[in-house]
């Protein structure tokens, strides 16, 4: 923050989706934002909504896979603002073609480009201006499919937000002495009205969604095979999210019940002799002075 209270945030992907509620929420707090995305139109919208509200906010168009356009939008930013507190890293996208069978390469790198290189060349732009100041904040827009894998989000996207996470604490590893940080938002299904930015908007609706959701569950692909072979009956129209436990984990969820039983049973003979009042103080005499004398436990130290 200056010395006159201003706050500067740079929003990227701030025409829509997080990046648009995150520069509305900001500009409400009275930071002065900047969003830019690679369409004019929705900048302007936000913008627009944001300074009938009473904030202050202003547009760049970038495309942030492009590190030469960034550098610029960061030094456009700087010598206008003087200073950057907040960098939030929104824009992404994911492609259509999300399985193993028909991922290509021109998917693959439109994705990282965007992603993940779109992330770094944004935080390389502002790190040297926050480092003047000595103060800095970066929030990275990743995903659950940064934690988790999942068939859903196709490769290309689960390796970018992995990678965002990973690219987050080195950051704060290395930076924290300068007194910047990091971190990232690890949202799940946004509602987002631009399909190629939405995380399944390309399925088919809220029941092409619901339906891909439940056939990425292995749970799910084991239930459908129960049933086609008839092991397992169920509703059809009703959504089954119960998963199938096999056997092997049957038994050894009884086999755990049956030891928990006999462990707090009190006519069983081990517990009668562990709590009874002739033994406890001998087992307890004995714990102590295991605890006060290594060796006593360890008879070959001796």
């Amino acid at each position: 923050m200056s010395s006159n209270g201003k706050r500067v945030a740079w929003v990227t992907g701030g025409g829509s989706g997080i990046g648009e509620a995150g520069a509305e929420a900001l500009a409400a707090d009275g930071w002065t934002v900047v969003v830019s995305g690679r369409r004019r139109e929705p900048l302007e919208a936000v913008v627009k909504k944001i300074v009938a509200q009473g904030g202050a906010a202003e547009a760049i168009t970038l495309d942030v896979s492009k590190v030469d356009d960034v550098n610029k939008a960061a030094q456009q930013i700087l010598a206008r603002h003087v200073r950057i507190d907040l960098l939030v890293n929104s824009a992404g996208t994911n492609v259509t073609k999300r399985s193993w069978a028909d991922v290509d390469t021109e998917g693959w790198e439109k994705v990282v480009d965007i992603n993940l290189n779109g992330v770094l060349y944004c935080m390389r732009a502002v790190l040297p201006a926050m480092r003047a100041q000595q103060d800095g904040v970066i929030i990275n827009v990743a995903s659950w499919a940064g934690r988790h894998v999942s068939k859903l989000t196709g490769p290309a996207y689960t390796a970018t937000k992995h990678a965002v996470l990973a690219l987050t604490h080195s950051f704060n590893m290395d930076e924290c002495v300068n007194g910047l940080r990091a971190c990232c938002l690890s949202p799940g299904e946004v509602a987002n009205p631009d399909p190629e930015h939405a995380a399944i908007g390309a399925l088919g609706g809220r029941a092409g969604q619901d339906a891909a959701v439940r056939r990425s569950r292995p749970h799910h692909r084991l239930r459908r095979r129960h049933a086609a072979a008839g092991l397992h009956q169920r509703d059809p129209d009703q959504p089954d999210l119960e998963p199938v436990v096999s056997s092997r984990r049957r038994r050894d969820s009884k086999r755990r019940h049956d030891r928990s039983a006999t462990a707090c049973d009190p006519n069983s003979f081990r517990v009668r002799q562990k709590i009874s009042p002739e033994t406890a103080p001998v087992i307890s005499r004995s714990f102590g002075q295991r605890r006060r004398d290594p060796a006593a436990s360890h008879p070959r130290r001796r």
